[in-house]
């Protein structure tokens, strides 16, 4: 393991029992789309993150789903995007701020909603159909060991959230992000 790779990453890998492992055979992972890629291409790569991002964030903000969200979340819209309210919006940002990679902000929002005692998992059901990383990423929120889909972005988000900054480059963590 590289000598550099932040405390927090290792820490959680190994409370997380996916370290590495020396048996063959084991498939590669890309780890570019385990993230999602960088934040930049948010809107390019997951036209609906955006949006959901944007409701989530209101719905931390004490906004209640109602007929017309769960139409956007239903995409029973012909394309009308949610237009997140100006708080939400500032939530984006730090968020983009802070973290690196869709699925790390997309975490962060997550973990703002959580926090605040207003989400239930079950009204962004119909999401799975259309942005199965959102759905998955929202529901191994608060798990103790994550799924081989989740790990790597949980890991990152940690790591990132205990440094204060955000990781772009994941190359020298390869080997600990791929269970």
């Amino acid at each position: 393991m590289s000598e550099n790779f932040p405390d927090p990453l290792r820490w959680l890998a190994t409370k997380c029992h996916t370290l590495p492992a020396t048996q063959s055979g084991m498939h590669d992972v890309d780890l570019e789309a385990v993230l999602q890629g960088p934040f930049r291409t948010v809107s390019e790569r997951y036209p609906h993150r955006k949006g959901l991002l944007g409701l989530l964030a209101d719905v931390s903000l004490g906004k209640r789903v109602g007929p017309a969200e769960q139409r956007i979340l239903n995409q029973e819209t012909d394309g009308v995007a949610y237009a997140p309210s100006s708080a939400a919006e500032e939530i984006l940002s730090d968020a983009e701020r802070c973290h690196g990679h869709v699925a790390t902000i997309t975490i962060r929002i997550v973990d703002v909603a959580f926090k605040s005692g207003l989400l239930g998992r079950e009204v962004f059901l119909a999401t799975r159909r259309y942005d199965s990383g959102f759905f998955k990423l929202l529901n191994s929120f608060g798990r103790d060991a994550q799924p081989r889909e989740t790990f790597a972005a949980y890991a990152v988000y940690e790591a990132e959230r205990q440094l204060g900054s955000p990781i772009r480059d994941i190359a020298p963590f390869r080997a600990i992000l791929v269970p």
